[in-house]
């Protein structure tokens, strides 16, 4: 099967198992009701053996209007895994997410995927219009076969039971990320792909659908790749961090990438001093 960067990934709609080899083609706030634990300081290891690659960059390359976006980004992303991107405004996050996904028609390089890759994906942003009625529970049920209970469960996690029926261009913009969200994991994807997916949202209701994502991640053997800004709750709720600007400035464990030189030199000195070791980490020239 080959993927072309200029198509989206197929979303599948079944389940199946993810022991395909992958393509070597060129291709382009939670209900108060729920209490959930505070997260620990660095994500626990998956007890999980190691898994198969479902996402793939190699020496990506993207520019617009002569202005590059993308410099010779390599990543993986393997099955069960959480990986985050972080990077300063205009460093390419969005962007990259994008290229993975087949909305960008890179410069130069591929992307490749596992077959049977079912992609759950939640954009930056969302704007819907009052001139389309459609209801939160539809709207989670939109373009996939979800039985009712399973979208019912997802709002109920997510703590949008009360609004499951009001308008989606009445929600918050807190409320319209997690109905996203809902919609994304309703299609019982084995990789989501995140776009600052808790904007809007309070300190604390982030702090918690950052556990839920992670448990989330462990029930369903599925990976999540999320641009993010929220560094401290970042460090706590991830497998490996990429520092992205233009190009990989580091990469590896979120304790160790912490106190690298190029993690410094974009974020500042004296963030992370609760990370006290730089092993495993990797720095980019």
């Amino acid at each position: 099967m080959i993927l072309t960067t200029d198509k989206p990934p197929p979303i599948h709609k079944t389940r199946k198992a993810m022991d395909s080899p992958m393509n070597s083609s060129v291709d382009s706030s939670v209900d108060s009701s729920t209490q959930l634990p505070p997260l620990p300081l660095q994500r626990p290891p998956s007890k999980m053996p190691p898994s198969e690659v479902l996402l793939k960059a190699e020496r990506l390359f993207f520019s617009r209007g002569g202005q590059p976006l993308l410099e010779d980004v390599s990543m993986t992303l393997r099955r069960g895994e959480i990986v985050t991107l972080l990077g300063p405004n205009g460093g390419g996050k969005t962007t990259l997410l994008q290229s993975l996904l087949g909305l960008h028609r890179v410069s130069r390089g591929k992307v490749v995927r596992a077959k049977g890759l079912r992609i759950g994906y939640v954009p930056q942003r969302m704007h819907p219009s009052p001139l389309m009625p459609l209801s939160l529970r539809r709207f989670a049920r939109l373009g996939n076969d979800a039985p009712a209970a399973l979208v019912d469960r997802r709002c109920s996690e997510l703590g949008l039971s009360h609004l499951a029926s009001q308008p989606l261009h009445v929600l918050s913009g807190g409320e319209l990320q997690k109905a996203m969200l809902a919609r994304a994991t309703a299609k019982e994807p084995n990789c989501l792909v995140l776009d600052e997916p808790l904007s809007g949202i309070d300190a604390a209701g982030r702090q918690h659908l950052y556990g839920w994502l992670e448990r989330y991640s462990r029930q369903h053997d599925c990976a999540i790749l999320m641009a993010s800004h929220d560094l401290h709750l970042v460090m706590a709720a991830t497998d490996r961090v990429l520092c992205l600007d233009r190009r990989i400035r580091c990469e590896g464990k979120p304790q160790h990438v912490a106190q690298s030189k190029a993690f410094t030199q974009l974020f500042g000195s004296d963030r992370y001093a609760l990370y006290a070791h730089r092993h495993d980490a990797t720095e980019h020239s």
